[in-house]
């Protein structure tokens, strides 16, 4: 179930990215651009914005994992203890179910904001996507 929540985070990184990258915004609403905005970032050229994109993702997920941190799945108010039909729910990273999530992705989208390499992650969703 951590498959889902990780693509599902890559994909809230790149929107902030693509956001920010002044690109049109009405290409938000076609899902082939993501998957444009994946291949180009995939590029050997682009690698390292795209691995510490993918790497941001993980530790969001590590974060939100791990028992008895301030961001824990734990302390989500909608969690019952079971962590993988708690996964399923159709309402997993919406606002008001999760709102530990979405403030944890919110923090860390901040924080890419500081990466050296957070000018080519923008660039990278202009060109070819």
């Amino acid at each position: 179930q951590t498959r889902y929540l990780y693509f599902m985070i890559v994909i809230e990184l790149l929107k902030d990215i693509i956001l920010r990258s002044n690109t049109n915004s009405s290409l938000f609403k076609e899902k082939s651009y993501y998957t444009n905005c994946i291949s180009n970032l995939s590029i050997q050229s682009n690698n390292v914005p795209f691995k510490e994109l993918l790497d941001y993702s993980i530790d969001v997920i590590d974060e939100y994992m791990t028992q008895g941190g301030n961001n824990s799945i734990f302390r989500e108010p909608n969690f019952k203890g079971d962590i993988n039909s708690f996964l399923k729910s159709e309402q997993l990273g919406k606002g008001d179910f999760t709102p530990i999530l979405s403030s944890l992705i919110e923090d860390y989208k901040r924080l890419m904001k500081r990466s050296p390499n957070y000018d080519m992650l923008l660039n990278s969703t202009k060109e070819k996507a």
